[in-house]
């Protein structure tokens, strides 16, 4: 795979995000689309107003599955 060389929008950042916090399936292929897009770093680092991060959005939201699969733990 070659290193993105680009930066998600804020945009994309509030969509992944949002992905996290609802965790249907169609919410992880957009996740794993954004890695191929932009890579690991920004999935990790990906925070929104309030500082909470994916792994906090699909906890708090009871999605410890959806997780699983962000961190190849399935």
């Amino acid at each position: 795979m070659v290193a993105p060389t680009t930066k998600p929008s804020a945009d994309e950042v509030a969509e992944l995000l949002q992905c996290a916090r609802y965790g249907e399936a169609d919410d992880l292929a957009d996740m794993a689309k954004f890695v191929e897009t932009y890579g690991a770093e920004y999935l990790a680092t990906a925070r929104d107003d309030r500082g909470n991060t994916c792994l906090h959005m699909a906890g708090g939201n009871g999605h410890l599955r959806s997780e699983e699969r962000r961190v190849g733990k399935e």
